[in-house]
């Protein structure tokens, strides 16, 4: 595996937290067609690539950034942790969303992101807990 370089891997965590934010806004916008929002699918997918890539290194920038309790670090975070398929990555977001309910919607978006398959275990699990 080459070299991690936090500082890369840093802004991936950050773009891919505010493309999603933008695509999130833009979704409801009319004057968004749909391959302008494919073009800011692109975006976000090519930044949780390049955290997918960074492997543990991409989960604890994604992982320190949810102390901003904002939506686009949650969806971040939420996608490696429900990749990863990790309890411990999984309950640190559900925790961050517990605290700051208003990022609800970065968590949502982060299953809707995965292929049904990858999806459907973390979603029963959400629908089954008591919180």
């Amino acid at each position: 595996m080459p070299p991690i370089v936090p500082s890369v891997v840093s802004q991936h965590a950050e773009e891919a937290a505010f493309q999603w934010l933008l695509r999130s806004q833009a979704v409801h916008a009319p004057h968004y067609s749909l391959a302008d929002l494919a073009r800011l699918d692109d975006r976000v997918e090519a930044h949780l690539d390049g955290l997918r890539v960074a492997g543990d290194a991409g989960w604890e920038i994604c992982r320190r950034e949810l102390k901003w309790e904002e939506a686009g670090e949650v969806f971040a975070a939420a996608h490696l942790a429900f990749v990863s398929g990790r309890d411990d990555r999984i309950a640190a977001v559900t925790d961050a969303v517990l605290a700051a309910p208003a990022t609800l919607p970065g968590l949502v978006s982060a299953l809707g992101w995965l292929d049904w398959e990858h999806a459907r275990p973390h979603a029963h699990a959400l629908l089954a807990a008591g919180e």
